[in-house]
């Protein structure tokens, strides 16, 4: 015969597990690497492709910050900053982050209501790098 004790300290356990793994998956999955950075403005509609590793790194790392739980956003409205989307060597998509004002971030998931001021300005160091 089994013991309750043990059952039920496994099932307590399995929960636990189970809690940590869901919310660890809320925050988005940054790519360590990328070969390409497609950055979009929002405002004017230009799109910038970068291609240089240490340029495309700069602004991967610039999404490696502190995610918040994901807001709950009745409407998140219109229109954005910046869309960055990156490829990987063949040329798909591995993640794509939405920067739609200075407090909110999107990706296709969820959405953060977070400080993007510092993402911004390593997006437009790496654009103004670009001209």
């Amino acid at each position: 015969m089994r013991n309750p004790r043990k059952l039920s300290a496994l099932a307590v356990m399995m929960v636990v597990l189970l809690l940590l793994l869901t919310g660890c998956a809320s925050a988005p999955k940054v790519p360590k690497t990328a070969a390409e950075a497609e950055i979009q403005s929002g405002i004017t509609g230009k799109t910038v492709t970068i291609t240089d590793e240490a340029q495309v790194k700069q602004v991967l790392d610039a999404f490696r910050v502190k995610y918040p739980k994901p807001a709950r956003l009745a409407d998140p409205g219109y229109g954005y900053l910046y869309s960055v989307t990156f490829r990987d060597a063949n040329g798909a998509d591995v993640a794509r982050f939405t920067v739609a004002s200075e407090i909110l971030l999107m990706t296709p998931e969820h959405a953060y209501i977070l400080d993007c001021t510092p993402i911004v300005a390593q997006i437009e160091a790496a654009i103004s790098s670009q001209k």
